[in-house]
């Protein structure tokens, strides 16, 4: 049996999916293949996929299987070597907008060069990397490179996090900025920067987020937008509204990773 693991992040990789998928149909494959495939949306009559797995029935695939095809996520890498498993390692990559950037495919060229792992560098290798796995002896798991890789990736993993949440912030900030202002040129809209901003409000946040849950959303815009009607009414200050925009849209992401996630990352 060959187990496939993609991960439990939000990140899809359709492609190594319908690459084994390709390769099951042409004969390369020709043992059992179990998925788990996270967030990743696949449908295949020759591949027995889960979107998750208990802790235990993971294990127990993991102790079961030939050999391991995964993304290139570090951890679970380990967790095979660990179990002495052979592993063939294929990355999530930025231009197939996988990952924000390409440090999977860094990662598993490193575990490839230590001759720990069959690593690949596209999708289009996995054909020759499972023509290899039989006879492939892996090197020996050694704990000390364990917390070297481990370091390396974290570091990458949060710099990576960090600047594209302050790039997202920022992008809302200005987007909502320009789309208020542009729509209180409208007559219907004009001297009343609070609809206006009620209106960009609304739109940004179906194309800011991907959960397509707005609970946090829909309360605070409706109480904002409620909050800058009576600035507005009292003291008629557009520069004053404008500033009270920035604010909100720092509250406004800020609350949405609270809310959604529990935790700034």
């Amino acid at each position: 049996m060959i187990f496939v693991i993609l991960g439990t992040q939000d990140k899809k990789f359709p492609r190594l999916l319908a690459e084994v998928e390709a390769l099951i149909l042409d004969g390369t494959i020709q043992e059992k293949v179990i998925v788990q495939a996270g967030t990743t949306k696949y449908k295949s009559k020759v591949m027995e996929i889960h979107a998750n797995l208990r802790p235990k029935q993971f294990l127990d695939y993991v102790e079961q299987s030939d050999y391991i095809i995964t993304h290139g996520g570090v951890g679970t890498i380990l967790d095979a070597l660990k179990k002495n498993k052979k592993v063939i390692a294929v990355p999530r990559l930025k231009e197939y907008k996988e990952h924000e950037n390409d440090h999977q495919l860094q990662i598993i060229q490193k575990f490839n060069q230590e001759h720990y792992i069959i690593g690949c560098n596209q999708v289009s290798d996995l054909k020759k990397a499972i023509r290899k796995i039989h006879t492939f002896q892996p090197r020996p798991y050694q704990l000390n490179n364990e917390q070297m890789v481990s370091m390396v990736s974290n570091y990458i993993d949060t710099t990576s996090t960090k600047r594209k949440d302050f790039m997202i912030f920022l992008f809302y900030a200005i987007c909502a900025l320009l789309l208020q202002i542009g729509i209180n040129q409208v007559p219907i809209a004009s001297n009343n920067m609070w609809l206006s901003w009620l209106i960009s409000y609304i739109v940004l946040i179906g194309f800011t987020y991907q959960k397509k849950s707005y609970s946090f959303e829909i309360v605070w815009g409706v109480f904002l937008a409620f909050a800058q009607w009576f600035w507005f009414i009292y003291f008629e200050q557009t520069c004053a509204m404008i500033m009270i925009t920035l604010v909100a849209d720092m509250i406004t992401y800020i609350g949405h990773k609270m809310f959604y996630t529990g935790r700034l990352k």
